[in-house]
């Protein structure tokens, strides 16, 4: 049965006051993305249900946050560290994010990974080892979006003034910008929908806060399972399936989203250590680049004006419903809201 998806977003009527309930920059730092996505998956506000996640384990300290979300499949757990939690970090603005098989204790999950470092191997990681949520700063964050049903998330923060503003021709901010796409991917892997993936967000040494650009053409991508859809049990590495997109100045006239896919290479392959061959991983739900694109954001713009959209909100085109960001990596970022492309 397809799974229709919820859109919510900071200027929904219920949705929850970042300023009244987060009111020092610290607050903000530490609980942005906890506060938002409690209020999004798991207790639902004023006119918007909870999408149907549970967050069985929470824990908030003066210097840090950590908690778990599992979604409703029950393919996985997204452990969130945040802040002492994060390598012993002395700031709250390092996050990092852990997939998991099951997390009955947030000291020991099982089969957690983190891009390429398994939990048991935290401490001896290498630096760019990890996935990291890139929202480095939270409190300057003051816009943010959510799209989920009860198995998977795809979350967008930014600033109401640039990244949604239809006036603004500056595009996202390496430090207030992020994208991540958690729990279980469409088609994900050989053994169909199911393994619980993280993607988005930007790789970055485990107690240092690394600033990088987020971006799906890094290959980066987290999951607690392997090609074959067993347990992974050792470190693999993947590859982005990008494509050559053309970019024109005048408002988009031909529509042409194509899928973002992930191939994965390393030692769970068919044919053992898969090194050099690559296999299909997870193609993130929903997720769409435009071959064909506005050449810069203010044509963007003006394509978004002209037709009277919004910057994430909903709206039809092409016999399709679609909510639209501005881009780190590509000028533009398109998720689907057909039911199908949300698991079956």
């Amino acid at each position: 049965m397809a799974r229709t998806p919820t859109v919510y977003r900071w200027d929904d009527p219920g949705a929850p006051d970042l300023n009244a309930i987060m009111p020092t920059y610290n607050d903000k730092n530490k609980l942005f993305l906890y506060t938002i996505l409690k209020a999004c998956l798991v207790d639902g506000y004023a006119g918007k249900p909870s999408a149907g996640w549970a967050m069985p384990h929470e824990e908030i300290v003066s210097t840090g946050c950590r908690f778990v979300l599992t979604n409703a499949a029950n393919s996985g757990s997204l452990l969130y560290e945040g802040g002492v939690f994060s390598g012993g970090a002395s700031t709250v603005d390092v996050a990092t994010l852990w997939a998991c098989s099951s997390v009955s204790n947030m000291d020991a999950p099982v089969d957690a990974w983190s891009y390429k470092t398994n939990y048991e191997e935290r401490n001896a990681g290498a630096n760019g080892n990890f996935h990291r949520s890139a929202i480095y700063q939270g409190a300057s964050c003051d816009a943010w979006v959510v799209i989920a049903n009860e198995n998977t998330v795809c979350f967008m923060s930014g600033r109401s003034a640039v990244e949604f503003n239809l006036e603004s021709n500056a595009g996202p901010d390496r430090y207030t910008s992020s994208i991540l796409i958690i729990g279980s991917m469409k088609d994900g892997g050989l053994a169909g929908d199911g393994g619980f993936f993280i993607s988005g967000g930007a790789r970055g040494g485990y107690s240092d806060v690394v600033y990088g650009y987020p971006s799906f053409d890094t290959g980066l991508l987290t999951s607690n399972v392997d090609i074959l859809g067993l347990s992974k049990s050792a470190a693999h590495d993947y590859k982005y399936s990008g494509y050559v997109f053309g970019k024109t100045y005048s408002p988009l006239s031909a529509w042409l989203p194509v899928p973002i896919i992930f191939m994965q290479y390393g030692p769970s392959g068919p044919d053992g250590n898969s090194s050099s061959r690559l296999y299909f991983s997870a193609a993130l739900p929903a997720m769409r680049k435009l071959l064909l694109h506005p050449y810069d954001f203010a044509s963007l713009n003006a394509f978004m004006k002209s037709n009277s959209f919004e910057y994430g909100k909903p709206f039809s085109y092409h016999d399709g419903n679609w909510v639209l960001f501005k881009s780190i990596d590509g000028v533009v970022d398109v998720f689907s809201l057909d039911p199908s492309e949300w698991g079956a």
